[in-house]
């Protein structure tokens, strides 16, 4: 198009190019220490052993080290990366900052701490990690495992960065895949082509990927023009009209600047880009090979070439940017952490495999820590949950039950009995409940709902007993399991100064102790009632209540959504509205998201955090629990959360009500004869 023309011209003028400060050129002198060193180390230490050098190709390293700092500064959370053998180990070090010491473990061919894992060339294996950029930004990196099969990482590189999207970052312009090509690779492996031919497809896309193209200008033993037809090896970015960037990797300060303008590129329009690091290859395909044999004219020249580090210190020496004695510094201080870390390599006994997508499955990392996992799940609650999703939890020791599974075509009573019960208990000291399921809409990932507005208590001290007791009497009732061994009731080192009752509800419970509990704050408040909770069924009592309350001049006043999630229990509740209204009951409508907490706040005094509703469902056929919180202090708080609330409301005007139209009237109708099973 034009304006990617017009982009690109203004992009490419020399006026229009960043000038390096001298510290960020010492930065980029720090990145290209820090390759060349780790590949001179190697090679000394590891004579002979594969590693599949990057030398020749070092200002890769600067290269990707540019793509996060300035990827960070433009709004990018992960950067998720997939390349073959070549220069593997280098990026893991100096980019994905894997310790210097496992690596150099690796070249020992110890065996690993999982004994059901063979092992794997070190050159193959994949990495997570978290880093801060020098802006003190926080970027998430993963580099997918690969196999010897060059280019068949791309697709699951694309794969799982549309899931991370689709997922959680709902944003194109929050993560990018970067693909890390040989020159005979890209031109000559057809799922290349078929990567590029999905780019653009709206069920594959994934906003645009960063191509690099290490282009050594031969592959194994075959010069580049016995290799392709075409004149470029990323001649295959033409059949989709993408941008490609040709650099030479000796100009270090080049390579960075085409980095960040092909990245910019990509933020911008949102399409894949090519940057082409003309390089070279310093020895074979691996180290073992002689290269001579087959190419000696070119290894002739190779010979005699300086590496692109030696290159830039000249350039910077010359300029004035930096002397002789503070090069010789950086490099003699990296040497000296490469040999620490070599002499720790040889006190570690056995190879692990971290999992490249640890923080995805950072609760299965903690299972097989040995610390006991225990979930229990609604079945008619999440009747979409995969068993593909709970397989990796069960093999890794996380002990998995199913609440009152449904069995099809026998459909009992017990259908309509679920556990609403929201419990999370830590080592049996620390305690949480409320509002928030294990689910990406409670953390705002739902482009439906948007923004997740709850409410969820911690507990610490003896009341956390409850709570355990709960969850193991519901383990019972799932598994037939009697978990009564002191250690889940440990003794708390914690005696806090709140006063707080925990209850229990459901369909086997002989009084229905948290209705019980809401009619009671309800027909017990002097002064207001506060409630907040995202459906409004309730039974004549409740109803009566709250009536009663306002009639008698009590501040009543409920919170509820204004978008709905289910939609008869949306419209149910709306016909609760008018004769509440008429009874001096203010309702409000919260707009800004949706609203999930279940709280009620009398007086100031009193207070309620919990799973339970305000409606018959929660009351009669859930099994639900709930915090009584009899505190001053805590119940402010939550006074002022709804204050704040209250300002991203709505509230409704009763004659407005009135005036509703008849469409409406119908729906709320229709709805509310479903009121006692909903």
């Amino acid at each position: 198009s034009v304006e990617k023309v017009e982009w690109m011209r203004n992009k490419i003028e020399l006026k229009n190019r960043p000038k390096f400060s001298i510290d960020a050129k010492k930065h980029i002198l720090h990145k290209l220490n820090q390759a060349t060193g780790f590949e001179d180390f190697l090679q000394k230490k590891f004579i002979g052993q594969k590693r599949f050098s990057l030398e020749g190709g070092e200002s890769l390293i600067p290269a990707m080290d540019a793509l996060v700092e300035r990827g960070a500064d433009l709004g990018i959370k992960e950067f998720v990366v997939g390349m073959a053998h070549r220069g593997r180990l280098n990026v893991l070090a100096n980019v994905f900052n894997k310790p210097f010491d496992k690596i150099f473990s690796e070249f020992d061919g110890k065996d690993y701490e999982d004994s059901e894992f063979d092992g794997d060339v070190k050159y193959h294996l994949g990495w997570s990690c978290d880093i801060k950029t020098d802006n003190n930004k926080s970027v998430h990196l993963t580099l997918s495992p690969n196999p010897s099969h060059l280019e068949a990482v791309a697709p699951v590189v694309e794969g799982i960065t549309r899931a991370k999207i689709d997922k959680y970052l709902k944003d194109e312009n929050k993560i990018i895949p970067i693909l890390i090509h040989g020159d005979a690779a890209v031109a000559g492996q057809g799922i290349v082509y078929e990567v590029a031919q999905m780019a653009e497809l709206d069920g594959y896309r994934t906003g645009g990927t960063m191509h690099i193209v290490i282009n050594n200008q031969v592959g194994f033993t075959t010069n580049y023009l016995d290799a392709r037809t075409s004149i470029y090896c990323t001649d295959i970015a033409k059949t989709t009209g993408i941008p490609v960037f040709h650099v030479n990797g000796d100009d270090v300060e080049a390579v960075v600047q085409t980095m960040e303008m092909a990245l910019e590129y990509r933020q911008k329009f949102n399409s894949d880009v090519y940057v082409d690091l003309l390089c070279y290859r310093k020895y074979g395909h691996n180290e073992g090979d002689e290269p001579k044999f087959t190419q000696p004219q070119l290894y002739k020249a190779i010979s005699k070439h300086p590496n692109p580090r030696d290159i830039y210190i000249d350039k910077l020496v010359s300029q004035g940017d930096i002397s002789l004695e503070e090069e010789k510094q950086m490099k003699d201080a990296f040497h000296l952490v490469l040999e620490d870390d070599f002499g720790k390599a040889k006190q570690i006994e056995k190879a692990t495999v971290k999992h490249f997508l640890t923080r995805t499955w950072k609760g299965i990392e903690r299972a097989k820590e040995g610390i006991e996992v225990r979930l229990i799940y609604d079945a008619v609650g999440s009747w979409r949950l995969r068993k593909s999703f709970i397989r990796p939890m069960k093999e890794a020791g996380i002990k998995v039950g199913v609440f009152l599974p449904v069995t099809l075509p026998f459909l009992g009573s017990s259908l309509n009995y679920r556990n609403h019960r929201k419990i999370l208990v830590i080592d049996g000291k620390i305690g949480f409940l409320g509002g928030i399921n294990i689910g990406d809409e409670y953390l705002g990932k739902s482009k439906k709902m948007g923004f997740w507005r709850d409410t969820h208590l911690k507990i610490k001290g003896e009341a956390v007993y409850v709570l355990q007791v709960i969850f193991l009497m519901d383990w019972y009732f799932v598994f037939s399991e009697e978990l009564d061994d002191e250690v889940y009731f440990p003794k708390q080192g914690y005696r806090g100064e709140k006063m707080i009752q925990i209850a229990a509800s459901g369909p086997d419970s002989y009084w229905q102790s948290i209705h019980q509990a809401f009619f009671s704050l309800i027909s017990g408040a002097t002064k207001k009632i506060y409630i907040t909770t995202p459906y409004l069924v309730p039974d004549e009592s409740i109803s009566m209540a709250l009536k009663t309350a306002a009639l008698s001049g009590i501040d009543t006043r409920i919170i509820l959504p204004k978008k709905a999630d289910h939609y008869t229990v949306f419209w149910a509740s709306k016909s609760h509205y008018l004769e509440l209204l008429e009874a001096g009951v203010k309702i409000y409508e919260y707009g800004n998201g949706f609203i999930h907490g279940k709280v009620i706040v009398v007086d100031d005094c009193i207070a309620t955090i919990g799973t339970a509703n305000l409606d018959i469902r929660s009351f009669q056929l859930n099994f639900e629990v709930n915090a009584f919180i009899y505190d001053e202090e805590v119940s402010k708080n939550l006074t002022k959360d709804f204050y704040d609330d209250i300002e991203k409301c709505i509230e409704i005007n009763i004659e407005e009500y009135k005036a509703r139209a008849l469409i409406r009237r119908v729906l709320e109708s229709l709805a509310r004869l479903f009121s006692p099973i909903l």
